[in-house]
């Protein structure tokens, strides 16, 4: 419906606010481990997709701790790389990738 959207996720492996959501919804608890990996597996299906939305591009970024909301609770530079891949989205750069460490 967007041709050429670039849009992203950005968020750490163990969000502490989203994996309490996520076992409130849930009715059990729902610790940072599983959120990782469903985070893992939500960046290799959106990676299988990409050839078909093409122009469209969708990333992720993905950094390690608890925190959540790196873009209003911290500055840019609390999660190293993230100006980067922000800037890379935003200029139309071909070398934008997902950020998985």
């Amino acid at each position: 419906m967007h041709p050429g959207l670039r849009s992203s996720i950005v968020s750490s492996y163990a969000d502490g606010v989203a994996t309490a959501l996520y076992g409130l919804l849930n009715g059990e608890p729902f610790d940072g481990a599983r959120f990782e990996l469903g985070l893992r597996d939500l960046a290799d299906w959106t990676d299988s997709y990409q050839d078909a939305v093409s122009p469209s591009v969708h990333r992720e970024f993905y950094y390690g701790g608890n925190r959540h909301g790196a873009l209003v609770v911290a500055p840019l530079a609390a999660t190293p790389g993230l100006a980067d891949f922000l800037d890379e989205q935003l200029s139309g750069s071909a070398a934008w990738k997902t950020v998985k460490p």
